[in-house]
């Protein structure tokens, strides 16, 4: 487009003076002039990664909760260079929005992190406690079978002394048994020795009053001397049955202190790990 511009000029020199413009050139000395003015402004100096990466990287609340710190520290960069006039408005604008998002998923992240840790430890508390409950447990039924073997051991001994008592009272009374027998067969042996001796002797009642008074004497005198292996015998018996009961009664402490001591070995047979 050509632009035709009449002037006039007056003093010296009358007459018109004709000028063309080419707007086209003035458009051409325009862009030139901003290109000039844009080429004065500073480059931002902006990484789009550097916040995205150490957020991706970021395991841990804290981690995040840092690169959160420092993505707000940028804002506020931006924010900074915008109001200076320094640095080219719309870049900064670009970056500024970038660098709020980045915010954004920080503080999305740390609180995801949290919910994540605290989930964690609620885990792992329950299972403390499960632990603590099973541990409880087994110290509960190794008490209970203590308490029980210890029942049970002291039960069989005293068992087993009742048993030895049995069979040592049995023992002496088939011995006292037989020895009745035994002397009830001597006495009537020797009466029927006796009484026949008598008959041979002194051929019934036409017996002489010495020689009667003699063979009495001689009766006696073996009468007296079975009396005297029965009351030895008796005697025998007897001290074997107060040794019955003495034997019984020491048994019967053996079998607590056998029991301690049994106890007390399954104690330690516990505390070492044995018993389950």
């Amino acid at each position: 487009m050509n632009l035709t511009v009449s002037n006039y000029f007056g003093g010296t020199m009358n007459g018109f003076s004709t000028a063309t413009i080419n707007t086209r050139n003035t458009g051409i000395s325009k862009s030139s002039s901003f290109s000039t003015r844009k080429s004065t402004k500073k480059s931002l100096n902006y990484n789009a990664k550097q916040i995205s990466s150490q957020l991706i990287r970021a395991t841990k609340s804290r981690t995040a909760a840092a690169v959160l710190t420092k993505a707000k520290s940028t804002v506020n960069n931006l924010q900074h260079c915008l109001g200076t006039g320094e640095y080219d408005d719309s870049e900064v604008q670009i970056a500024l929005a970038h660098a709020k998002r980045m915010v954004k998923c920080a503080q999305s992240k740390v609180s995801n992190l949290k919910q994540e840790e605290n989930l964690q430890r609620k885990y792992e508390r329950e299972k403390s406690a499960k632990e603590m409950q099973q541990k409880s447990e087994v110290k509960r039924r190794v008490h209970q079978k203590e308490n029980d073997l210890k029942q049970k051991m002291a039960t069989e001994e005293i068992q087993q002394v009742q048993k030895e008592k049995s069979r040592r009272q049995e023992i002496i009374r088939k011995r006292r048994m037989h020895r009745n027998e035994e002397r009830s067969n001597i006495n009537e042996a020797d009466m029927k020795y006796l009484q026949n001796t008598m008959d041979y002797k002194h051929g019934g009642i036409s017996t002489a009053a010495g020689a009667a008074t003699v063979d009495l004497s001689y009766v006696g005198l073996q009468m007296s001397e079975l009396q005297q292996m029965e009351a030895q015998t008796e005697a025998q018996m007897n001290a074997e049955l107060n040794a019955t009961a003495d034997a019984g009664t020491v048994d019967t402490a053996t079998c607590d202190s056998g029991s301690s001591a049994a106890a007390a070995s399954f104690n330690g047979s516990v505390s070492s790990g044995s018993v389950l």
